[in-house]
């Protein structure tokens, strides 16, 4: 994705990716559910393709338990994510076993507050421990989510924040061009 061009961010927390109990959207739908009464403009909305059926219920049994489902919203993939990402304020992976997350660094890029799971190569993009959580700790997710909803002045920090690691890990178009440049000269040249 290309760098963004400036958008209003909206009241929009986003997860993009398919849908599997691995990738712990219901950690995010419940995290949501505890607080979204206390912020009634927010909403929640996943991109992405249900790996099953059984993991399909389970969401739309705590939407249902919640009665949060005009608040909830769910996409199936699409071919451009961008506008998406650039219209959320938030972007939460709360995966429970994450390689790394690609998602998560085109969000950064996008200036969308990032928050995910401490595991696998998230911390390697959510630098700040604040906005990372256990694994499966929907608690914890919510107080996160909280913060950030409540104070404008700690989401466009974090926002802000967000774009600046994704610029200092080198990850733009051009600096991933260049690294594989090199790499492969290597590889052909030794």
């Amino acid at each position: 994705l290309e760098p963004p061009s400036p958008v209003t961010k909206e009241n929009i927390i986003l997860n993009a990716g398919h849908l599997a109990y691995r990738k712990g959207q219901h950690v995010l739908l419940r995290a949501f559910g505890e607080i979204c009464r206390r912020h009634p403009a927010w909403k929640l909305v996943f991109l992405g393709a249900f790996e099953n059926t059984a993991y399909q219920t389970l969401l739309e049994n705590l939407v249902a338990e919640y009665q949060i489902g005009d608040r909830v919203v769910f996409v199936d993939e699409i071919r451009d994510p961008q506008p998406y990402f650039q219209k959320a304020s938030i972007y939460v992976q709360p995966s429970l076993l994450e390689a790394y997350g690609l998602a998560l660094q085109e969000a950064m890029r996008f200036g969308c507050a990032c928050v995910g799971s401490d595991t696998g190569g998230i911390p390697e993009s959510v630098l700040d421990s604040t906005c990372r959580f256990p694994p499966g700790h929907s608690v914890r997710l919510s107080k996160i989510l909280y913060a950030l909803m409540s104070d404008p002045i700690q989401m466009r920090s974090a926002q802000s924040q967000a774009v600046q690691d994704d610029l200092q890990m080198n990850r733009g178009r051009e600096q991933m061009l260049e690294k594989y440049d090199r790499l492969l000269g290597r590889l052909f040249n030794s």
